[in-house]
């Protein structure tokens, strides 16, 4: 008899009044034909969406729900967001402009470039790269602007972020600088980079790193002094678009590669993406329960960070990789509840468990050992809020998840 390394699973879910989404599961929006998600960022627990051509969106339920969030912004191309206290900021085609309501209202700065990439706050500095004037800065909130290319060469900037209570700036073809005077003055550091254009920068515990359009990653363990080259050979065919991080969690976002991450602080990478139709990742961001991806072509996505806290190397083995574990599909309507059916091959522990869209579990429906063949559990949904809700099932190390969403 052939051995699985792994019980696989096959799940029916029998269901009244839902929506069903795969292990990345496919959020309710920003908006229909959004086109890319360029942007994305966590603040005031609501999470905001911006786009190529459609705007700003926000959603308080994990992507559920979203609603338009522009009011003052006349342009609808959004490039990156930044946030600073009760501060949220938003770069676009026509300028920055900043929230002070949680996104319901925008206001104008007078730094009103067209080719700003990106900003971030730094003690009371506001820090603006553009593409072809070098890097700006504020000390009022975006009131006057000053130029702070000192040290600088004419190049345009690509990436910003702050590690160890100093500046770094990543470059168009002059590889990385550095400020400790919050952006008056930079110095070249840049000792051990093979390649020079630098479009994403990352802190991450002792740690900085650095993505390259020429599909690498570099790491620098003493603060932007030397750089050595990340075990990034295996998905060497992609380059690092964004990074997130969080906690001991790094992610990259590629080009063609989907997501990658790296528990050891960009040390080695793994692959959390499987069967994606989509690949090419605009913006990452993250939250206390969920991974959330901006694509180039299918709106925004996201993944349960409960799925991704184990050893992820070994959470699919090779001999399954690329195959998910269980399907599912929709049958007739219960109307009161959910079913859910899953068949094992073999005699297995399964933990079934549902999740409310803040992460705090609502119903644990399973959790025990379950005899080889075809098993059937129902959820009565009557006493729940309408919503999305997370139906997670392991076995072994594998951990699968779908998301419910009860319209009743």
């Amino acid at each position: 008899m052939k051995k699985h390394p792994l019980p696989p699973i096959i799940i029916w879910l029998i269901t009244g009044n839902v929506f069903l989404y795969g292990q990345w599961q496919q959020t309710n929006g920003p908006a229909p034909f959004a086109g890319p998600v360029l942007s994305l960022a966590v603040f005031n627990n609501m999470l905001f969406a911006g786009t190529d051509s459609l705007g700003i969106f926000r959603s308080s339920d994990n992507g559920c729900n979203w609603t338009k969030s522009d009011s003052g912004i006349t342009t609808k191309h959004v490039r990156s967001f930044a946030t600073a206290d009760n501060t949220l900021f938003v770069v676009t085609d026509e300028g920055l402009y900043f929230s002070r309501d949680t996104g319901s209202s925008w206001i104008s700065t007078n730094l009103t470039r067209s080719d700003i990439t990106m900003v971030l706050m730094h003690n009371g500095s506001l820090i603006a790269g553009t593409e072809e004037g070098g890097l700006f800065r504020s000390t009022d909130t975006g009131e006057t602007w000053s130029n702070a290319t000192s040290g600088l060469p004419n190049t345009g900037i690509l990436s910003l972020v702050v590690h160890n209570d100093t500046l770094f700036a990543g470059t168009l073809g002059d590889g990385i600088f550095r400020s400790t005077d919050n952006g008056v003055g930079w110095i070249s550091t840049s000792t051990g980079l093979t390649h020079t254009i630098i479009n994403a920068l990352a802190s991450s515990g002792n740690d900085l790193i650095a993505g390259s359009i020429d599909n690498s990653i570099f790491l620098s363990a003493n603060n932007g002094g030397t750089w050595t080259v990340s075990d990034f050979y295996e998905y060497s065919t992609c380059y690092p678009t964004v990074f997130s991080a969080k906690d001991s969690i790094l992610l990259a976002g590629t080009d063609k590669c989907g997501i990658l991450l790296s528990t050891d602080h960009g040390s080695h990478w793994s692959s959390i993406t499987l069967n994606e139709p989509d690949l090419h990742i605009k913006a990452l961001a993250v939250n206390d329960t969920f991974i959330f991806a901006g694509t180039s072509r299918t709106g925004i996505r996201r993944r349960p960070l409960s799925e991704i806290t184990g050893p992820i190397r070994t959470a699919v083995p090779r001999a399954v990789a690329g195959r998910t574990p269980f399907t599912v599909s929709t049958r007739t309507p219960s109307g009161s509840g959910v079913t859910i059916e899953f068949t094992t091959f073999h005699s297995a522990m399964v933990t079934m468990t549902l999740f409310d869209p803040t992460g705090r579990r609502v119903v644990p429906l399973v959790n025990n050992l379950v005899a080889a063949g075809t098993h059937r559990f129902y959820c009565d949904t009557r006493s729940l809020s309408r919503g999305c809700y997370v139906l997670q099932l392991q076995t072994g190390r594998i951990i699968r998840s779908k998301t419910i969403r009860l319209v009743h």
